[in-house]
């Protein structure tokens, strides 16, 4: 039923967002043992995550300012976390969220990604 999409959706969100790569995600949920090589971690070279290997950025200050955000806010949907991070000041925003530290500090960035990056987190 909607429990079991709905873990089909999460399982799938998980698969398009993470850096291992995809052949040995695939290989293992279909049940393959997979040794790992002698420099780490098991990769096939050919994936689009193996491919941009090299190309990979450090995002923990973007992750820590995210955090710091959570923290600051407590509860509130990721979409007015972004929306504070990214310095709106639409309608629905409680003035003091226009007073906090994290105000702005994400505006370097786009919604798209610090959505990206809080499903990253997340999983």
């Amino acid at each position: 039923g909607a429990r079991q999409l709905a873990h089909g959706m999460d399982s799938m969100r998980r698969f398009l967002s993470s850096a291992e790569c995809r052949r040995r995600q695939l290989l293992q949920y279909f049940g393959e043992k997979l040794k790992d090589s002698p420099e780490g971690q098991w990769a096939c070279g050919k994936c689009d995550n193996c491919l941009n290997q090299n190309k990979r950025q450090d995002y923990g200050p973007d992750a820590l300012a995210f955090m710091s955000a959570l923290s600051q806010l407590k509860r509130v949907t990721l979409v007015k976390a972004v929306d504070i991070l990214r310095g709106s000041c639409k309608q629905g925003l409680a003035p003091w969220m226009l007073e906090l530290p994290c105000h702005g500090k994400g505006k370097h960035r786009s919604a798209q990604f610090w959505t990206l990056l809080a499903r990253q987190l997340e999983s």
